[in-house]
């Protein structure tokens, strides 16, 4: 795990738009400094990103890329994900999140076509909101890597593979970093 501009991250992958967007943010504040005076706090809540690394991984081991063509429906993907096996040291690394993490989590896309100007994906992937609230670290870790799973799924939904259509492109050319908030 890194920490640089404020971003925590699991992998060595690319981080995608939205969080790259977010660095930018970061960064263009911390450069104002005291430069600038601000009627109230500005800043970027804490976020660790999940880079494309593990996503590439993900649907490798679990022989998924065929869902990127396919016109499956959205539940059968979501379902085949959810039995998918991830890799364990990004099972470890979500391990030692949920046990320093106890407040609510957005589990949120940052694909690397998302939020590209000349065709904007934002709106297309899911963002899932977990309560994290379970006294148990057990139950907490399932959620969150269900949440997860989710986010990378939505990567293959027909809106996704849609619009790529429309774009002339493939959602087989993508790829998802996750966003824990």
């Amino acid at each position: 795990m890194d920490n640089n501009h404020g971003l925590d991250s699991y992998g060595s992958g690319k981080i995608g738009g939205k969080a790259s967007g977010l660095v930018d943010i970061v960064d263009s504040l911390s450069d104002c400094g005291s430069s600038i005076s601000f009627p109230m706090d500005v800043y970027v809540p804490e976020f660790t990103v999940i880079t494309t690394e593990f996503f590439l991984d993900f649907v490798q081991r679990n022989d998924l890329q065929h869902y990127a063509n396919d016109d499956e429906p959205d539940d059968r993907i979501a379902m085949a994900f959810l039995g998918g096996e991830m890799s364990p040291m990004l099972t470890g690394d979500l391990w030692k999140f949920v046990v320093r993490t106890h407040e609510p989590v957005a589990v949120r896309s940052s694909s690397l076509l998302e939020d590209n100007l000349k065709s904007p994906l934002a709106g297309i992937y899911q963002t899932k909101m977990i309560p994290n609230n379970q006294p148990s670290d057990e139950i907490r870790f399932r959620k969150l890597i269900e949440a997860v799973k989710l986010v990378w799924a939505s990567t293959y939904f027909s809106d996704s593979r849609e619009f790529h259509r429309g774009i002339g492109s493939s959602a087989s050319e993508e790829a998802m970093a996750v966003i824990l908030q």
